[in-house]
């Protein structure tokens, strides 16, 4: 039986405006992305060694290039039909919309769970209950497929939940922190 649950995230997409999505859980390993004109079934079924992933997206397998930089920006690379592409994804407290000419508009909500964002292990948690935190501050560090990734603290707040020790293996989307915010 597969979770209904809907998860908030914001997507850009290269030069994309950003875009609200929600993902659920789609069954065999599979999740649904509902856009506001409609869903997207996506399927990570291999992270190879030598940088590709092999997807499959409403049931058509694709192969890309992928890499990460180190402010967390995955870049994919279908060849050159579909080209170089940057992807970043965000829970909502994680970012403020910007608009078409680059001033802030109003934050969503900010979402006070962090996630985590692929299947892994925790290398490390730089937090405890009580502590405050600043937004971009280190929350913990997690491996996943040979790559570390800082999961940050996307607000300023107080940690109330720390779900996760070192050493701990993490699916896609466990919460692993939460904050409470301050409005």
């Amino acid at each position: 039986m597969s979770d209904t649950t809907r998860h908030p995230y914001v997507v850009t997409v290269g030069d994309e405006a950003p875009a609200k999505v929600e993902l659920h859980d789609g069954g065999d390993g599979a999740w649904v992305a509902a856009f506001e004109d409609g869903e997207v079934r996506v399927a990570l079924r291999a992270l190879h060694a030598d940088g590709r992933l092999t997807a499959e997206i409403d049931g058509q397998e694709v192969d890309l290039h992928w890499s990460v930089d180190d402010d967390g920006t995955v870049w994919l690379d279908g060849g050159p039909l579909v080209g170089r592409v940057s992807l970043n994804v965000s829970s909502l407290g994680e970012l403020a919309l910007k608009d078409a000419h680059g001033a802030e508009t109003a934050v969503p909500a900010v979402d006070p769970v962090v996630r985590c964002p692929v299947a892994g292990l925790v290398l490390s948690v730089a937090v405890s209950n009580g502590d405050r935190v600043s937004e971009g501050d280190a929350l913990l560090v997690l491996e996943s497929m040979k790559m570390e990734t800082t999961l940050r603290a996307p607000t300023d707040g107080v940690v109330v939940g720390v779900e996760v020790r070192e050493g701990d293996s993490v699916k896609t989307n466990a919460v692993l922190v939460t904050l409470e915010v301050k409005v």
